[in-house]
């Protein structure tokens, strides 16, 4: 019995020493396994930091840009306000320029009608002194005539007496 004892303490040591050996070998094949497991995992999350960090670049550039546009649309915006400002006062200037055009029109057209009053007025009392010159002229042709007629009758009458006799009329 003791020998079987003996072997049955052998076989109890050796089939020890097989499940150590077992337990290392799945240790080591596990090893690789989660290695592969782990190298896989680190990968997939490398890749999504690497994923993320090119989201976040995204996302700021495109901040970037919105803020760029923004900028430029407020830019964009005082220019026009400039741009409304200035139209809106060339636009008050033309209307004074224009308001003041038509006061001097009115005025020029005022000045106007009253020289052409003054003329016309003129033109009436020229015409009425020419036809009262034509008149006077008229006049002075009759009575110089008259004058004429009675110089000669005179001057015939003065020949009569001189002479006695009557002269005819030269």
């Amino acid at each position: 019995m003791d020998e079987i004892d003996r072997k049955e303490a052998e076989l109890i040591a050796r089939e020890a020493e097989l499940h150590r050996q077992e337990a290392a070998l799945r240790r080591a094949s596990d090893a690789p396994a989660t290695a592969a497991v782990d190298e896989l995992a680190d990968r997939r999350l490398k890749a999504r930091e690497e994923e993320l960090a090119a989201r976040e670049a995204k996302l700021k550039k495109d901040e970037s840009l919105a803020a760029s546009a923004a900028t430029r649309q407020e830019a964009l915006l005082q220019k026009l306000a400039q741009r409304e400002t200035t139209i809106e006062d060339r636009l008050k200037e033309l209307e004074d320029r224009d308001q003041a055009l038509r006061l001097k029109e009115a005025q020029l057209e005022a000045e106007f009608e009253v020289r052409e009053q003054r003329l016309e007025a003129r033109e009436k009392e020229g015409a009425e002194l020419a036809e009262q010159l034509k008149s006077r002229e008229g006049a002075l042709g009759l009575y110089v005539a008259q004058l004429q007629d009675e110089f000669d009758r005179r001057e015939s009458d003065w020949w009569e007496k001189q002479l006695g006799t009557k002269q005819p009329a030269a």
